[in-house]
């Protein structure tokens, strides 16, 4: 059990929507393999504190205090249109402070522990994670009062000969009107290199909601077919499929805020994508073939249409 206290600043030219979970190495492949222009950025000004402490062993809590200011560049559009004239108006630059609360129920969770840093090794049962997010307008040049609830489960059983599941159950509410930077963008992947939480043929900025509802499914059949297959099995090759979905919706409301970019959209039903690929290939390296289902006839920023099936890599070392 430990208690962390965190201080932060931070002035960065980041790409909105690209899972968090991806970190630095994911924005240097995002500009190094981009399959197109990297022109959605946005600079970000970012002041947090933060403090993580575990209750028991099987609970732990984050709490964080964050001031951000968000000013376009490229592509990305900050516009709204003035209710008397009927004109657009450009908005240079839009400011928040949030307090975010997060809770998490983690029984037997492993971590492989540095001095400061850990990283998850999961457990065999559920984790379970609530996060509540409240912004606070008229501090700190704050420009929106709005509340975010968030609910993420996740499940990494084992199955044996069978191999593992990993299973990703999540959903969430904004309550109050907010410009899209604040919603939820639906994280996309613009780029040759395969992003496990990311829808990978979903172009950044594509889907934008205020209530979601997703899941996310990946088997690791491990040697279960591979090693059956003489001469491949001395590869040590690893079969492994994954599915995704989400839903969302978008009111009108946060229009009076900003508008939505021209090249985003609502949903009008799920958004789904799967993928089959071989992992430990050279021991440190993954392949998938990625296939989109559906919104399969949509354009992207420049009029054309979006990729519907792709190959894309990582480095993985996960097998």
């Amino acid at each position: 059990p430990r208690e962390m206290l965190r201080f932060g600043y931070r002035k960065k030219i980041e790409q909105l929507g690209l899972t968090s979970t991806v970190g630095d190495v994911g924005n240097s492949i995002t500009s190094l393999l981009s399959v197109g222009p990297v022109d959605k950025l946005t600079m970000v000004h970012q002041a947090t504190v933060g403090f993580e402490k575990d209750y028991r062993v099987d609970m732990r809590t984050f709490h964080t205090v964050e001031w951000k200011n968000y000013i376009p560049l490229g592509s990305s559009d900050y516009s709204r249109l003035n209710p008397e004239s009927g004109d657009t108006i450009q908005i240079s630059d839009i400011t928040s402070f949030q307090i975010r609360n997060q809770i998490m129920y983690t029984r037997e969770e492993k971590f492989l522990a540095g001095q400061f840093d850990r990283i998850s090794m999961g457990s065999k049962y559920p984790i379970i994670s609530i996060t509540h997010t409240w912004g606070i307008k008229d501090f700190l040049a704050s420009e929106y009062g709005f509340h975010r609830l968030d609910f993420i489960w996740n499940h990494r059983p084992r199955l044996g000969l069978l191999g593992r599941i990993n299973y990703t159950v999540y959903a969430g509410k904004i309550f109050g009107s907010v410009p899209y930077p604040f919603l939820q963008i639906h994280p996309g992947n613009e780029t040759y290199y395969l992003q496990a939480t990311s829808f990978n043929l979903m172009n950044y900025y594509e889907f934008i909601s205020d209530e979601w509802v997703g899941v996310d499914f990946e088997h690791h059949l491990q040697g279960f077919i591979m090693d059956r297959i003489p001469l491949v099995r001395k590869l040590k090759l690893r079969l492994v499929y994954n599915a995704r979905m989400v839903i969302g919706r978008y009111d009108d409301r946060h229009n009076a805020e900003m508008l939505l970019p021209a090249f985003s959209n609502k949903f009008t039903s799920p958004y789904y994508e799967v993928s089959l690929g071989l992992e430990n290939i050279l021991k440190f390296i993954r392949v998938d073939a990625v296939w989109r289902l559906s919104y399969r006839d949509n354009l992207d920023l420049y009029g054309q249409p979006v990729t519907n099936f792709g190959i894309k890599f990582k480095f993985s070392s996960d097998f």
